[in-house]
């Protein structure tokens, strides 16, 4: 009779409707592509726990995605865990996406060092979207590369005429030199000039 028990309840709870026990990653993943996407997060979740790469980067976009709001709550730090999970193994996807959250600060800092290791592992496993990502940030870095080097380049030329002025100064009279350390040189200059 236990045993009868057993295999009543058994039966009754595989069809029950209980989806999460016989859903297959396929269910998952028809679900995040088609209208029942209210599915997915249930369907895709026990597959992501279980550490499956494509399951864990759906369930990762889902979270990221702000067009799944109202299905899921938008969370960068939810997406970003599963995200890395999936990226870790491998998958093209998720390593990308994980190049553009370092890239815009999406629940990292920015960091554009960490998005060009994802992007380059993306396109090194030929995913376009990847390489075009990663030619777009080299030329911003670039960009940026080159703005810190013209003003620094301005800051040197600067710094040198003012010392280049010093050394003007420092060959007049210790009288003039004296003014000029005490801040007072050319105020004389005003005074008399708008007598």
């Amino acid at each position: 009779k236990p045993l009868t028990f057993l295999l009543a309840l058994t039966f009754l709870f595989l069809f029950s409707g209980s989806s999460v026990v016989l859903a297959s990653l396929n269910d998952c993943i028809r679900s995040y592509e088609t209208k029942e996407r209210f599915q997915a997060p249930r369907l895709c979740s026990p597959f992501a726990e279980k550490g499956d790469a494509i399951a864990q980067y759906l369930y990762g976009r889902m979270f990221w995605d702000k067009s799944w709001e109202g299905i899921v709550t938008h969370s960068y730090d939810i997406a970003y865990k599963y995200l890395k999970l999936s990226a870790g193994q491998g998958h093209a996807d998720a390593q990308n996406l994980l190049g553009t959250m370092y890239k815009k600060g999406q629940g990292v800092a920015i960091d554009y060092k960490e998005a060009v290791k994802w992007y380059q592992l993306a396109a090194n496993q030929g995913l376009e979207e990847a390489k075009k990502s990663l030619q777009h940030l080299e030329r911003r870095i670039n960009r940026t590369q080159n703005k810190k080097q013209q003003r620094l380049t301005a800051q040197i030329q600067k710094v040198g005429k003012n010392r280049e002025e010093r050394m003007v100064i420092g060959k007049a009279d210790p009288i003039q030199r004296d003014k000029v350390d005490m801040g007072v040189w050319g105020a004389e200059e005003n005074q008399t000039s708008t007598s």
